[in-house]
């Protein structure tokens, strides 16, 4: 073997090695960031329990066929599956990945696990198009196995896997991931990002001063350092950011508008992170929320995450407000919408 083989060989070799290295410490980083993370396996939903728990007879008939025994599980699900016919198709596609992101603000005084924003990210790698669809959380839904209730109530009720299935319920999109955020840990989140841009107004300036005194105090933490004295666009640290998000003062669901905004800053700051700090920002993310996103699937979204910006991104609130109906009960004034179109509005929009 002439000696030009022998160095090609040797340099094969050593490029081949290299390369196994690399991939072998590059799965340990993203095992390690896996293990930082609060993974959730699928427990049984609510309604997966009564249906098998739930088989008090109600009736005997015969026909030549035998004898047949109708259960009351037997009539829900006729039930269920003459209200299922009246339904559009849960929209799937393989090119599509949805992932329901729960933003939950829990705090020591009240105790309350209600979902103060549900959204609903997608990335169509058909389209190259990124979506945020932010969903009316005040909005009643049908939820499986326990009837209707307003939508920011389905997490305290059955937790991430069953407001993932209320929304493929209702929604019409097929829904099985989901993340679940405490914004108490934005605080960390936000400052290994080194801040995000919020953009604050007269009018919110006491209430996020005093918002900020509130978090201090929880933290044992003196307020001065963090308290603003400016208005317009700034760069606002982990707890400013949290104080923000928590101003309940406005029109409409302006804390919940609050919340997204918050939210959005940090998902696109996750996008300006060189490599580097990309890991460390993304360990910060992984081990402040609560998820069923498996690891390889993880590791899927973090190869996408350089291509994703140069998709088109789009950012809306479903359903539209024309589609939004008030309707008076028993219990009270209730949000709720015509969900044909309601889902067909979505699909089309993800889709």
């Amino acid at each position: 073997m002439s000696n030009l083989k022998k160095v090609v060989l040797i340099v094969i070799g050593i490029l081949l090695f290299l390369v196994i290295v690399t991939g072998v410490l590059f799965a340990a980083a993203m095992h390690s960031l896996f293990g930082s993370t609060n993974y959730e396996t699928e427990p049984p939903t609510q309604a997966q329990t009564e249906t098998e728990t739930e088989t008090e007879i109600l009736d005997i008939q015969t026909s030549e066929e035998g004898v047949f025994y109708i259960t009351e599980t037997a009539n829900e699900a006729k039930a269920e599956t003459e209200e299922t016919e009246e339904k559009i198709p849960v929209a799937s596609d393989s090119d599509v990945y949805n992932i329901l992101l729960i933003g939950v603000d829990e705090r020591p005084s009240t105790g309350d696990t209600d979902s103060g924003t549900v959204m609903l990210l997608s990335v169509n790698d058909s389209s190259r198009q990124r979506s945020m669809i932010t969903l009316n959380r005040d909005l009643t839904v049908e939820v499986p196995g326990q009837g209707e209730m307003p939508l920011d109530q389905v997490y305290g009720a059955g937790g991430g896997t069953l407001t993932a299935e209320t929304v493929t319920e209702n929604f019409r999109v097929l829904t099985e991931r989901y993340m679940v955020i405490q914004f108490s840990q934005l605080v960390d989140i936000v400052d290994e990002l080194g801040g995000i841009p919020v953009s604050i107004s007269q009018e919110e300036l006491d209430p996020l001063n005093e918002n900020i005194r509130a978090i201090c105090a929880q933290r044992s933490e003196s307020p001065d350092p963090y308290l603003l004295t400016e208005t317009g666009t700034q760069t606002c640290g982990g707890i400013q950011a949290v104080a923000y998000s928590r101003i309940d003062q406005g029109e409409g669901d302006a804390q919940a508008v609050r919340q997204y905004e918050i939210i959005s800053a940090v998902i696109g700051s996750l996008g300006d992170q060189s490599i580097t700090g990309l890991y460390g920002a993304v360990r910060t993310v992984l081990s402040g929320v609560t998820h069923n996103v498996p690891e390889l699937e993880i590791l899927g979204l973090l190869v996408k995450v350089g291509r994703l910006s140069g998709y088109e991104e789009l950012q809306e609130t479903l359903p539209s407000a024309d589609l939004l109906v008030t309707e008076q009960t028993d219990s009270g004034e209730i949000f709720t919408t015509d969900w044909t179109e309601a889902a067909r509005e979505i699909q089309t929009a993800l889709y």
